[in-house]
C-alpha cells in the first residue's frame, strides 16, 4: 500500500513543492463562481499526460480538509487509478453499468473500496466492448446523480479527450473539467485542440495541472522555507494553472 501511495506526494510527502501545489490547484478548482463545483472531471489531451496522478493527488488535497471524495475511474481502455490506490480491479464501473438488474442503488460494498482517509474509489473494472455506450448511459447518469449524494467532492478520471470520445458524454453531468498536461511531452496543437473541443461541448474548463514541471523559478530559499532539502527540489513536479477560461 505504502508503494501505490508513493506517486500522491499530497499523502507520501505532505510538505513537498508538489504537494503543495496540487493544494492550489485543489482551492482554486473549488472557488469558482457562483456555484462551487461538486463533479469534477480530470482528463488530458492524450495518454500518459498524468491526469490519473493529478486526480489521485486532488483526492487527497480535498480529503486532508476534511472533504468525503469519490473517485470513479471512468477511463475504460486503460485504467491506472486503481494501481495508484492498491485496490483490485476484478469489478467496478463496467461491471455496475452492464448490470440490468432493477437494484435502487448503484454504488454497493465489492465496488466501491476505501483508500485514503476520507477516499473511495470506484475502480473500471473489466475493460468492456463498448465503453462510450457505457458511459453514456442512463445508468452512468443515475451513477453520477447518486455519487453527488454520497461525497462531497466526485472526481472523475476520464480517457484522454482527444483519444476517445468517452469523456464527451459526460460532460453534461461535470461542473468543472480540470486538464493535466505534462511538461515538455503535450504539444501546443494538443492543448488548443483539447480548449476548442472543451468550448464546443460546453464543458467548463477551470484549471490544467501542468505535471512534470522540472524545476519552478524560485529562488532557492523559498523551498527551504518548509520543505526539508530532500524534498526541497523535485524531479518531477506540478504546477497549478488556474484561469476563467482554462487554459
Amino acid at each position: 500500500r505504502q508503494a501505490a501511495e508513493a506517486g500522491i506526494v499530497v499523502a507520501s510527502r505532505p510538505k513537498s513543492v508538489a504537494a503543495d501545489a496540487y493544494r492550489i490547484l485543489a482551492a482554486g478548482v473549488t472557488r469558482r463562481p457562483p456555484k462551487v463545483p461538486q463533479v469534477i472531471m480530470v482528463t488530458s489531451a492524450g495518454p500518459g499526460e498524468g491526469k490519473t496522478t493529478t486526480t489521485a493527488n486532488l483526492a487527497a488535497a480535498f480529503a486532508e480538509v476534511g472533504r468525503k471524495v469519490l473517485i470513479v475511474s471512468c477511463d475504460l481502455h486503460r485504467p491506472q487509478i486503481h494501481r495508484l490506490l492498491g485496490v483490485p480491479n476484478t469489478k467496478g464501473l463496467s461491471d455496475l453499468l452492464s448490470e440490468e438488474d432493477g437494484r435502487e442503488h448503484l454504488l454497493l460494498d465489492g465496488h466501491v473500496w476505501k483508500t485514503l482517509d476520507n477516499v473511495r474509489v470506484v475502480p473500471s473494472g473489466p475493460v468492456p466492448a463498448n465503453p462510450a455506450e457505457l458511459l453514456s448511459s442512463d445508468r452512468m447518469h443515475r451513477l453520477i446523480r447518486e455519487a453527488r449524494d454520497s461525497a462531497d467532492v466526485v472526481l472523475l478520471d476520464t480517457a484522454p479527450v482527444l483519444a476517445v470520445s468517452d469523456a464527451t458524454s459526460l460532460f453534461p453531468d461535470t461542473d468543472a473539467v480540470v486538464v493535466s498536461a505534462w511538461a515538455g511531452k503535450t504539444t501546443d496543437e494538443a492543448g488548443r485542440r483539447t480548449k476548442e473541443l472543451l468550448e464546443q461541448l460546453g464543458a467548463q474548463a477551470v484549471g490544467v495541472a501542468l505535471v512534470a514541471v522540472a524545476d519552478a523559478a524560485l529562488p532557492r530559499g523559498y523551498y527551504q522555507y518548509y520543505a526539508p532539502a530532500q524534498e526541497s527540489r523535485p524531479a518531477r513536479s506540478v504546477s497549478a494553472v488556474r484561469g476563467r477560461r482554462g487554459f
